[in-house]
């Protein structure tokens, strides 16, 4: 290897990019992937069982439908959490899988340089928690780097865009709209010369391209391939083929919008095959009005947090200097009217003091990774260092010892990250050992917070009863806090680590409690003539009680809940059984519910998702779960309308799945909610599935309270 660089490196939810400082180009330049590549690269690996290889990249993204058991995507989305990848009789947690990506990544910077690779300023999205920046810098471990920094994506994609860059010097306030592959991050930031200031965050998990997609492909290719007769509910490899290649040419007809001079596309998906039938084609027109309203509830959402993070940063949009678009599929003009409209009408062309309002690189994709390489450039070349000032995400606190229930604020959210620095004083118990619990969470009160790590002291030979000091302080560019320990008399130092206790809490220095997950699950179900006549009801029926008997060894402290309905026009008013802890009795409150009349107009089932809203949910981090089960699409609700529904239910954390026909009003509540939409004919069963999945993995992965 010629000489040692530094790299900044964008680790995204569906690509990543790598990039460097070319000393002989004297520019930002992105690593070429796979020799004559490009320079994104999918976030995908395969655990190739036959060969006892690992693949990242284009290969291992390509055996996604062949090899769908081996291959790992989005992983991003599981960092901070205890999810397991399962092969083979080993168990993959998300650093390792990441560790892998980071591996490649390395490997190929290193390829196309020819220097080689030791240090890295990795990117984390604005609303990543300790643990999933913990995991981020345990990845680069195991890949071989050093973390010089974790950058946050927005202030990487402020310093990279190249307009912002040429003036060093300048004093704005910007608003980074990031919106990637798998989630949408929303920040607003203070700069001033090589000061970047973040004054608030925001952003939703799972709101991204991939969203899009799924859109696309659920909601306008996927009617008309069903339409051409064939079964896509069925787990046969000619399905999973098809249900990929659906999504395959989505995301093409995405990008092929993004041209805004394109008013429309077709999508072709040629040689469709099936048991027993010839292959077909199938041809679907796309129309930027069709995307425009397909995705304009995602938008709302995005512009939702927009508000939100101006809300929390205490400024007004007239106060903004900029927008910076940030992520590929920024490039859609459906994205851009939105942030024109949140931003006025000379957004794009109008200009306040010489800036324009919004910034838009021609490559969205790359500007977070050339960011990340400038911060990693000042490493290397011993430049005037940036200043992050970065902000907590959640509050902190500290679990009481002798206590599993009380909690003590210890860092209020929002607290600027450098001045996060305590001194605590204790009294030494008996033992050799000290142990306190840390937590994180967003809400006023420590109930729904998270646990993040354990604060061990010792061992020492201190008298029980001796003063000692404990101090926390965060950093900037690590995940987790450093701390340390002295007996105060004597300034003696004591050992003091912080150590993540999977699936446990320590109470007073040793005692363990294993926490039992909660969740209160409520059935909404359509008890009309159709649904009873259709056998819609009858497979509920015998989905709920197989659904009911498979939890039974289950840990999940689970309490449900059933409510019918049917027309309010027609008198028919709902019949509301709350939470019980007793699955028998729900089997039978769900056998004996009351069955009305009428057919498969529309029923007033956003009212008895109303209904539900009022039973008495437990606090804390306890799972909120709707299951809205219907054969009609809705009236409009009695009271209110159905965003301000959607807001209530999504303001009390409550997911909403519904079990359906296809139409707006559904798909709106599911993409409000965090849930999804099946359909009533052919996935009910996927359902309940998805719902033993979900619950099994709760079960598995508990985490310490």
């Amino acid at each position: 290897m010629a000489n040692a660089i530094s790299v900044g490196i964008d680790l995204g939810t569906s690509t990543c990019e790598v990039a460097y400082w070319d000393s002989v180009a004297r520019r930002i330049r992105n690593v070429s992937f796979g020799g004559e590549g490009g320079p994104i690269v999918p976030s995908a690996v395969w655990f190739d069982r036959a060969r006892g290889r690992t693949v990242v990249g284009d290969q291992a993204y390509a055996m996604r439908v062949p090899k769908h058991r081996e291959v790992v995507l989005n992983i991003k989305r599981q960092m901070g959490t205890d999810y397991r990848f399962a092969l083979g009789g080993r168990e993959y947690t998300p650093a390792e899988i990441s560790g892998e990506i980071l591996r490649y990544l390395k490997a190929e910077a290193e390829r196309f340089t020819d220097g080689e690779v030791k240090q890295a300023v990795i990117t984390v999205p604005a609303k990543f928690d300790t643990l999933a920046r913990e995991h981020t810098e345990e990845a680069a471990r195991i890949a071989g780097l050093e973390t010089l920094m974790l950058l946050p994506e927005p202030v990487a994609a402020l310093i990279g865009y190249e307009s912002v860059a040429q003036d060093p010097e300048r004093e704005y306030v910007a608003m980074v709209y990031d919106f990637g592959g798998g989630t949408f991050d929303c920040s607003v930031v203070h700069a001033r010369g090589r000061q970047y200031r973040v004054l608030s965050k925001a952003g939703v998990h799972r709101l991204g391209g991939a969203q899009i997609d799924e859109r696309i492909a659920d909601q306008l290719i996927r009617p008309k391939v069903l339409h051409a007769g064939f079964d896509l509910a069925s787990e046969e490899e000619w399905a999973l083929k098809i249900r990929a290649k659906i999504l395959e040419v989505a995301e093409a007809a995405k990008k092929s919008l993004s041209d805004e001079s394109r008013r429309s596309v077709v999508a072709v998906l040629p040689h469709l095959v099936a048991p027993g039938r010839p292959p077909q084609t199938v041809r679907v027109e796309i129309t930027q009005e069709d995307l425009q309203k397909t995705i304009a509830d995602l938008l709302r959402v995005a512009n939702e947090q927009m508000a939100l993070a101006l809300e929390n940063a205490g400024i007004s949009r007239a106060e903004l200097d900029m927008v910076v678009l940030v992520g590929g599929s920024t490039r859609l003009p459906a994205i851009r009217e939105a942030v024109r409209q949140f931003m006025g009408e000379k957004a794009f062309d109008g200009r306040d003091g010489g800036v324009r309002k919004v910034l838009a690189d021609a490559n969205p994709d790359l500007v977070v990774s050339r960011g990340a390489a400038r911060v990693a450039t000042s490493y290397d070349l011993r430049d005037e260092r940036i200043e992050l000032v970065d902000i907590l995400l959640d509050t902190v606190y500290l679990r009481v010892p002798g206590s599993l229930t009380q909690f003590r604020p210890l860092f209020a959210r929002g607290t600027e990250i450098e001045q996060a620095k305590r001194t605590l004083r204790l009294q030494w118990p008996r033992g050799d050992t000290v142990a306190v619990d840390l937590y994180e969470g967003e809400k006023d009160g420590a109930p729904g917070a998270k646990y993040v790590g354990t604060l061990k002291l010792g061992p020492a030979s201190v008298p029980k009863g001796t003063p000692v000091e404990l101090t926390i302080q965060y950093r900037t560019d690590r995940a987790l806090p450093e701390v340390t320990a002295r007996v105060r008399k004597t300034g003696t130092p004591i050992r003091a680590t912080v150590e993540y206790e999977q699936h446990s809490v320590q109470a007073s220095g040793s005692a363990r409690l294993q926490v039992t997950p909660e969740l209160d699950l409520v059935f909404c179900i359509d008890t009309t003539g159709s649904m009873v006549h259709g056998d819609h009801l009858e497979k509920l029926r015998h989905c709920c009680t197989r659904f009911v008997n498979a939890l039974a060894e289950s840990d999940l402290d689970l309490r449900l809940a059933a409510i019918s309905f049917g027309d309010r026009a027609g008198g028919e008013r709902e019949t509301v059984y709350s939470f019980t802890p007793d699955p028998r009795l729900f089997i039978t409150r769900v056998g004996s519910l009351n069955e009305n009349d009428g057919g498969d107009e529309r029923e007033s089932a956003l009212d008895a998702l109303a209904v539900a809203l009022r039973l008495p949910f437990r606090e804390g981090d306890t799972r909120h779960h709707i299951v809205l089960v219907t054969d009609a699409p809705p009236h409009r609700p009695e009271k209110g309308s159905l965003e301000q529904l959607v807001s209530q239910l999504a303001a009390h954390n409550i997911r909403v799945d519904v079990v359906g026909p296809f139409c707006q009003e559904y798909d709106t509540v599911v993409a409000g909610t965090g849930g999804r939409l099946y359909n009533i004919d052919d996935e009910l069963d996927q359902l309940f599935a998805d719902l033993e999945e979900s619950i099994g993995h709760a079960s598995s992965g508990t985490e310490g309270a």
